[in-house]
């Protein structure tokens, strides 16, 4: 018998094998998310820290000192930024994190290693995120909820960015230069703005319970 030739009604191509049929996905909701990263904020900022700390090459005093209530600050805000308070929490985060930059000037940090610094952020999240996914379960954890969070810390390069500069900018602008040994008036100046912003998430934070 003959083989059936290409266009012969016999040469037809196989029927593709039927899909596996899948259980229903269970998407996070943002508030479960919101609600894991209050309960892994301490240890997001223990591994940032350690982070920026392993990549440090000069004793900053107490300017390095204040790198921890940064830290500690910076994620603390980012609950809120997954919840329904989110439009009042922003504006917050964004304060921070350009203060974050003015900070880094005054550290003599260059703008490429202050945005780094806050990249590390990243890093830290997405690998806390597989290692103890929202819900316990790496299923229902979605490109969403990471591009999301990718976002959120993008907007902290970028507000970190703009702080560096303006810091640069204004110590030139004076004719003084960024001091490689800030005042003490300086370093309280920068922890009163930062006990400032504590105080408006507290404030937020209090709406929510």
């Amino acid at each position: 018998m003959p083989n059936p030739t290409i266009g012969s009604r016999d040469a037809r191509p196989a029927a593709p094998a039927p899909l596996a049929k899948q259980g229903p996905h269970r998407f996070l909701d943002p508030l479960q998310v919101a609600r894991w990263l209050e309960r892994k904020k301490d240890r997001l900022a223990d591994r940032w820290l350690a982070e920026i700390r392993s990549r440090g090459i000069r004793d900053e005093g107490e300017l390095g000192d204040i790198v921890d209530e940064f830290v500690c600050l910076l994620t603390s805000l980012l609950p809120g930024l997954m919840g329904p308070l989110k439009d009042q929490v922003e504006p917050l985060w964004h304060q921070a994190a350009e203060l974050y930059g003015n900070a880094g000037a005054l550290r003599g940090l260059a703008s490429g290693e202050a945005t780094e610094e806050f990249q590390l952020l990243r890093e830290v999240l997405i690998r806390q995120l597989y290692l103890d996914p929202p819900g316990d379960d790496l299923r229902a954890l979605a490109l969403r909820e990471v591009l999301v969070l990718n976002r959120i810390v993008d907007d902290g390069v970028t507000f970190a960015g703009v702080g560096h500069t303006d810091s640069l900018f204004f110590a030139l602008f004076q004719g003084n230069g960024v001091s490689d040994s800030p005042t003490t008036d300086v370093v309280d100046e920068l922890r009163g703005q930062v006990e400032a912003i504590r105080s408006e998430a507290e404030r937020l934070g209090a709406l929510q319970t």
